[in-house]
């Protein structure tokens, strides 16, 4: 199979591979955590708690405390945490292996990326639409163009690019392929 690479693109994608990865580890993975490992201040992973403590404490993001209740009240949230975890995560686990190497992609990692972007993209549009349907009693119209625009508008742009890039690329493959077949 015939890898590509765009070289400076490339290395953006390995970046963000490896942002979501540490994103999903300290943060959106620790409810997947045993409480044990991170719940008191005597538990060795401890640092994560805090996290997630200057975290809600600081911007009040509801989507975030949701993960940490037994019963959300959101029980969509819970479903995009499972997929994040199911999905995303190893997908870019396995992302930041291949294109550390700097070899390009192929059209099965490309089509996998595809998936990806598009299932991240969607996920994060969910999470910013809910937010606009926060109670105005306890979150002004400011905080909640506060929260879509410095957090959930990078993570649906920044998937939405690269779902054009893998779109880009596996259009160049299939076209390639077919002037190929014509040709004999």
């Amino acid at each position: 199979m015939a890898f590509k690479s765009r070289g400076g693109l490339d290395k953006v994608w390995l970046g963000w591979f490896i942002m979501q990865i540490v994103v999903i580890g300290l943060i959106d993975a620790v409810p997947f955590y045993p409480k044990w490992l991170y719940a008191s201040p005597e538990s060795p992973l401890y640092f994560l708690q805090r996290i997630h403590d200057f975290y809600v404490g600081t911007y009040r993001d509801l989507i975030v405390t949701e993960w940490h209740k037994a019963v959300p009240v959101r029980p969509w949230v819970r479903l995009n945490a499972y997929i994040e975890v199911g999905f995303q995560l190893p997908t870019a686990v396995y992302a930041a292996l291949r294109l550390r190497k700097g070899r390009g992609t192929s059209g099965g990692d490309e089509l996998l990326f595809l998936v990806y972007a598009c299932q991240t993209f969607y996920s994060t549009l969910l999470c910013a639409h809910d937010v606009y349907h926060w109670d105005e009693k306890l979150y002004t119209m400011a905080e909640k163009h506060f929260l879509v625009g410095g957090f959930y508008s990078s993570w649906m742009l920044i998937p939405l690019t690269m779902f054009v890039d893998m779109y880009l690329r596996l259009y160049g493959r299939v076209s390639a392929s077919d002037i190929a077949k014509k040709t004999k």
